[in-house]
């Protein structure tokens, strides 16, 4: 009783799920700023897709309590049609984050790259950050949803 009840407890938000086109970084260590936060990605007139973009990233802070395992993440992006039904999954990297044996709140800071993708056409993309969930009464694991953020590519 007590390990179910350990399981129901642990707990993962995401708290931040930032998209920047421009990053730069400074010096030798791995510090990034924000510039090029948007939700736009302006590509010429004339681009012939398939596309592939430049270097984006995607900031990520989470909060978990009580993870007694790693717990695995998974980062998607999809391009969506005008209903937001998914059209093509044109990104996907798995990250673990580490189990703690203390109870306490932890903070973990992630930066995925997302190099070389491929924009299949202008509009909508969807970036979703899903977790590995399991439930007491069911003996699969499931992705669950734990953050979805909307970018779109239009042309200028």
């Amino acid at each position: 009783m007590v390990a179910v009840l350990a399981v129901i407890m642990a707990r993962l938000v995401v708290q931040h799920c930032i998209l920047a086109t421009t990053v730069r970084q400074y010096g030798s260590r791995p510090t990034s700023d924000l510039l090029g936060v948007d939700y736009f990605v302006p590509v010429p007139a004339d681009t012939e897709f398939p596309r592939l973009a430049g270097r984006m990233e995607l900031f990520l802070r989470f909060f978990s309590t009580g993870l007694r395992v790693p717990t695995r993440v998974m980062i998607t992006v999809s391009h969506l049609d005008a209903d937001h039904n998914e059209l093509a999954l044109i990104y996907r990297h798995r990250l673990e984050l580490p189990g703690t044996s203390t109870p306490e709140p932890r903070v973990h800071d992630r930066t995925v790259k997302l190099a070389n993708l491929s924009f299949p056409g202008t509009g909508l993309y969807c970036v979703r950050v899903l977790r590995r969930a399991r439930r007491a009464w069911d003996y699969r694991r499931a992705w669950k949803i734990a953050k979805v953020e909307y970018f779109s590519v239009q042309r200028v």
